[in-house]
């Protein structure tokens, strides 16, 4: 699903789509556009670079971590570990993903107060700063949690010499949990829609996750493997 962001009509589809998340009728994703781009080795991923075109990606896996009610100093509660493969099913390597980021998870409260800040401070954009709040003013504020994705400042000779995290327009993650589980929610990356539902808590091979994850959705849009995705 797409939208320009000042069609009301297409905002309305976009709202509609909302409803459909809280409510469980996610659509299925369409299939993929096997990539044309040269592969890109993890280490490269850690520049400064938005996400693959959703249009891209060949296998997609979402793994939520979980730091419990009362989690460390300066971490968050819920963090999504987000890993994208852009390669055609007979090139994949699971250990050679083309992008990885670790976003955090912020509740319907600390999302409306974050975008704020943001707004304010030039990080993000008046007009992406809009798109957010209405699409949080309209989520389930119990159950809804959102993500910003972007990358740490590259102070670098040939980085962007800004500190801290500088955000991207128009992409995001947002998902709803019931009894600390994900149900449903959906990647935004620029004007493509990806929705998903089905977390599991064992991983690809059937183990149980380990550690502070508690559940990993995996989607599969090129045939990779029987049974992959979750």
């Amino acid at each position: 699903m797409s939208f320009d962001l000042n069609d009301p009509k297409l905002f309305e589809l976009f709202k509609q789509f909302v409803s459909m998340v809280q409510s469980g009728q996610v659509p299925t994703p369409p299939a993929a556009v096997l990539p044309v781009a040269p592969m890109v080795p993890p280490s490269s991923a850690l520049a400064t670079t938005p996400m693959p075109p959703i249009s891209e990606i060949t296998l997609f896996q979402a793994s939520l971590l979980d730091n419990g009610p009362l989690p460390p100093k300066y971490q968050p509660r819920f963090k999504l570990t987000l890993e994208i493969w852009t390669m055609p099913e007979d090139e994949i390597k699971l250990s050679e993903w083309q992008w990885k980021r670790n976003v955090k998870l912020m509740t319907w409260k600390e999302f409306a107060n974050s975008i704020y800040k943001l707004e304010q401070r030039g990080t993000i954009s008046n007009e992406y700063f809009e798109t957010l709040d209405r699409i949080r003013d309209n989520a389930d504020r119990n159950a809804s949690w959102f993500g910003l994705i972007g990358d740490k400042g590259d102070r670098s000779k040939e980085g962007t010499g800004k500190k801290g995290t500088n955000y991207y327009d128009k992409r995001f993650v947002y998902v709803q949990m019931h009894n600390d589980k994900v149900t449903t929610g959906f990647l935004w990356n620029d004007t493509d829609t990806m929705p998903f539902k089905q977390f599991s808590t064992t991983d690809c091979k059937g183990n149980q996750l380990r550690g502070k994850f508690t559940g990993q959705l995996r989607l599969d849009f090129c045939d990779y493997a029987n049974g992959w995705a979750s």
